[in-house]
Parts: C-alpha cells; sequence; structure tokens
C-alpha cells in the first residue's frame, strides 16, 4: 500500500484585503518558511500575531512552522487559537490531520478527513489520505470506495489505482494486507471519540456537531445525550443543557448523575425549585454520590459558607477517592474557615 503521506504542509488560502503591514508580515513569514528559514518565519507569525490576533491565517500558518521544528506543544495551541477564530477552517483541520497522519494516528486522522469530506467530497489528497487510514485500520472495502471516487474526480491518479490495484488483489487471493491489527469499528464508541478528540483539540464547535449528529441518528442514546449536555453546559447554553439532562432524567430516572447535572444547569438558569427538586432525588438515590456532593460544595463554597463546603468536600473526597481539584478546594476552605 503506497501512502504518499500527506504533506504537513497547509495550502496558502486567500488572504483578504488589509492594512499593508499585517499583508507584509503574513508575506514575510512565508517568504522566510520557503527559504527554509524556520526561526525566522515564526518570529515573523509571533509578531504578526501579536499586532493581528485575529488573522487565522497567521495562526495555520505559526503551527505549520511550529510542527516542522518539532514544537508540539506551540503547535498545538496555535492550532487551538485558530480554531478559536474559525472551528470549521479548512487549512487548519488539513494541518492537524496530516499531523496525525504523519504521526501514525489514522484513526484519529480518519475523524479529521471525515468531517472535511462532507464538506469538499471531491479533495483528491483528503480522499487519498482516508483511504491509507481506513486501510490501515483494516477497512478495506470502505478504502477502496475512497480510492474510487478519487478515480472519478482525477482518472489520471496513479497513485490511487496502484492502491485500488493492491487492495482487489489482497480480496481476490485472501492474502493478508500488511497492516496493523485494530479492534472492530464501534460507530457507537466512534461518535464519543470524535466528539472528545475535537474537544480536546480545542474545536469545541466541533464536538458539538459530532454529537448532534450522532443524537440526529439515535435520539434516545443516553450517552450521546450526556457528552452534548455537559458540552453545551461548558459553552454556557444553559437552557440547552438543561433540556438536555431533562431528557436524560426521563430516560434514565434511576440515575443520581444525571439530576445532579440538572441540578447544575437549573441553578445556573436561577430555577430554584427545579434545582432543589432535583438534588433532593440524587442525594435520595445515592447520599455519597462523589459528583452531587462536590457540586453542593461548590455552591456553598461561592456563597463563603466555608465549614458547610469543606465538610462536603470531605465526603466527596472519602467516597470518591482522590482528587486534586478537590483537595486544593477543602484546602481553601480549611484556610478560609
Amino acid at each position: 500500500m503506497e501512502t504518499n503521506q500527506p504533506s504537513s504542509e497547509s495550502r496558502s488560502s486567500e488572504i483578504p484585503v488589509q492594512d499593508d503591514r499585517r499583508e507584509s508580515l503574513l508575506a514575510k513569514g512565508q517568504e522566510h518558511y520557503q527559504a527554509g528559514d524556520l526561526t525566522q518565519a515564526r518570529r515573523t507569525y509571533e509578531t504578526l500575531l501579536g499586532d493581528h490576533a485575529d488573522e487565522v491565517h497567521g495562526w495555520v500558518q505559526l503551527a505549520l512552522v511550529c510542527f516542522k521544528q518539532e514544537d508540539f506543544p506551540a503547535f498545538e495551541a496555535a492550532l487551538e487559537k485558530a480554531f478559536e477564530l474559525d472551528p470549521a477552517h479548512y487549512e487548519a483541520l488539513r494541518l492537524l490531520g496530516n499531523a496525525n497522519f504523519l504521526a501514525g494516528k489514522f484513526k484519529p486522522a480518519s475523524f479529521i478527513y471525515g468531517r472535511m469530506l462532507k464538506d469538499q467530497p471531491d479533495d483528491v489528497e483528503i480522499l487519498h489520505a482516508m483511504g491509507v487510514c481506513l486501510f490501515k485500520n483494516d477497512l478495506l472495502d470502505e478504502a477502496a470506495d475512497m480510492f474510487d471516487h478519487a478515480l472519478e474526480v482525477d482518472p489520471d491518479n496513479e497513485l490511487a489505482q496502484d492502491n485500488l490495484r493492491a487492495i482487489r488483489e489482497s480480496v481476490k487471493t485472501g492474502a493478508e494486507p500488511a497492516i496493523e491489527k485494530t479492534e472492530p469499528v464501534d460507530s457507537k464508541l466512534d461518535a464519543l471519540e470524535q466528539a472528545e478528540f475535537f474537544y480536546q483539540s480545542g474545536n469545541q464547535v466541533a464536538a458539538i456537531e459530532e454529537l448532534e449528529r450522532a443524537l440526529s441518528g439515535e435520539p434516545e442514546n443516553p450517552k450521546f445525550i450526556e457528552a452534548l449536555g455537559s458540552l453545551r453546559y461548558q459553552k454556557g447554553d444553559l437552557e440547552e443543557s438543561r433540556q438536555l439532562f431533562r431528557r436524560l432524567v426521563e430516560l434514565q430516572p434511576r440515575n443520581p448523575s444525571a439530576y445532579t447535572r440538572l441540578a447544575m444547569a437549573a441553578i445556573g438558569l436561577g430555577l430554584l425549585e427545579e434545582f432543589e427538586s432535583a438534588v433532593g432525588l440524587a442525594l435520595e438515590m445515592d447520599p455519597d454520590n462523589p459528583d452531587t456532593l462536590r457540586f453542593l460544595a461548590k455552591i456553598n463554597l461561592e456563597q463563603e459558607r466555608y465549614l458547610e463546603a469543606g465538610q462536603l468536600y470531605l465526603q466527596a473526597l472519602q467516597k470518591g477517592g482522590d482528587d486534586l481539584e478537590t483537595l486544593l478546594a477543602l484546602g481553601k476552605c480549611l484556610a478560609q474557615g
């Protein structure tokens, strides 16, 4: 199987008309990069972004330079900034996908390439990379479909022809393809994994979209509902998260954590009766539930009721094991109380 590994390059995107200095720095950064002077290219992009932090193209180019320098923490930080400005930025997604591909992380790479193909289904480079990822995961029919489509777009693509021929030959002869063995694919797990991957990559919008897409296919899947509700809550979409947690309670009426999450959304919206009811039911079902105890402790701490908060944090630690955040909060209660 010929991989024709995708370059970590991010294709140049159109630069809108901007002030001369911004355009000049972008051009200089590109010149330094093409000349192989990564240090100067990085300095130029950092100067640009110091003055124009809203320049998404600059963040993507900085990420590319950091990747080439093997400064992976800086690479991830720059991409996270790019995704904050534009969660669906195509070249940022390409760079993230290619970085995972080049690191041999074919499953995460396939998550990203799959998202890109939804927007641009005829991108031959991504079709080929996706085909290789599927091949590496022993999904030969799906990989063949990718190479077939690449040939529909570009009939003379020799690499796609060779890889498609190799797949068909292995199927015909029954020969074991020389690829890494993986566990069978679970579509439910994949949806959660994709959402978690995008969330950890700093692309919360993409994570939410993945879960919404999964939930539309399985509207009563409690794992999807809980995960989407939690992301909505973290994003500050309290009413949306409340409605999701109400659905979760309906599906799992004996789950104390579901009531705790509903209580969190309710108190954020100022719905005190719903909050008290949900917390009461959670504690009635499991008086020692660490999530509920930590939540109540946090409320008491915010109200400067340090003794009550400390007692609840201590109880949560006793029931839920060591937790650094809880230990720190308990320490604050002891210091203040």
